[in-house]
């Protein structure tokens, strides 16, 4: 299994074009991390990461529109790993809504992972 994690904000930015290549190399599935303002549960890399994509204006709201967009052309499944707190604040009802018109599965409850199906 192949595992490769993006973090820098160029590769960030560009991580449509990201999932695309993963997706033509033949990944099976692709973990796409929300980034959260506070995230206790997780290293350094990854804080730094998450702190340069909200300053990038990374939100939900961007994942949730680019994946939209480029749905037709990433061809496997993916992922998205979020803090419960970035769920709370959108609201869970139109989060989950949203997660539902998206055919994105709830499978894992951790930092949450929600997976398109």
């Amino acid at each position: 299994m192949l595992e490769r994690f993006f973090w820098r904000v160029q590769q960030i930015l560009k991580f449509i074009e990201n999932l695309k290549t993963l997706s033509e190399a033949g990944a099976d599935i692709i973990e796409i991390g929300v980034p959260f303002s506070d995230p206790v549960a997780d290293g350094p890399i990854i804080m730094k990461a998450g702190h340069e994509a909200l300053q990038n204006h990374i939100t939900i709201d961007y994942i949730f529109d680019e994946l939209d967009k480029h749905q037709n052309e990433i061809n496997c499944k993916y992922v998205l790993m979020a803090y419960y707190n970035v769920i709370l604040s959108y609201g869970e009802k139109a989060f989950f809504k949203k997660c539902k018109e998206r055919l994105y599965e709830l499978r894992y409850l951790s930092g949450i992972k929600i997976i398109k199906t």
